[in-house]
């Protein structure tokens, strides 16, 4: 059965203690855990392969504000700070599953402003070294 939310968390910090909020600037949010397939093959095993390290692309976006953009303009204008990034897909009661990595870095920030329409802004976080799962 599929789960219905409107209390999705997505907090960001440089640490856990810090972390804070981004539902406020949010209306789209997608975790996208990723390995890779190596190419193992040898002339005894010439059908092997084997699976990467776990990544991750966090993409986000959502309507352009001052306030999303005085957090996401200095963000990706430090790219070598890695983030604290937490994601709770259904919310935080206690046993709902979230995601947290201490290395995501803001990968692209973009603003689309439309001839006609709300201005909106698009991100990625790339995690390094994957997601822990874990429960609220």
């Amino acid at each position: 059965m599929a789960e219905r939310t409107t209390v999705t968390v997505f907090k960001v910090g440089t640490s856990s203690g810090d972390a804070v909020s981004w539902v406020a600037y949010l209306d789209d949010v997608s975790l996208n855990r990723i390995r890779n397939e190596i190419d193992a093959k040898t002339l005894a095993s010439p059908q092997a392969v084997l699976m990467s390290d776990e990544s991750a692309d966090i993409p986000i976006g959502g309507p352009y504000t001052n306030a999303s953009d005085n957090i996401l303009g200095p963000m990706f204008a430090a790219p070598d700070t890695a983030r604290y990034v937490e994601v709770g897909p259904i919310g935080s009661t206690a046993a709902d599953p979230k995601y947290t990595t201490s290395y995501a870095y803001l990968k692209d920030y973009k603003i689309m402003l439309p001839a006609n329409g709300i201005a909106k802004w698009s991100g990625t976080f790339r995690v390094v070294g994957g997601m822990t799962r874990g429960t609220y």
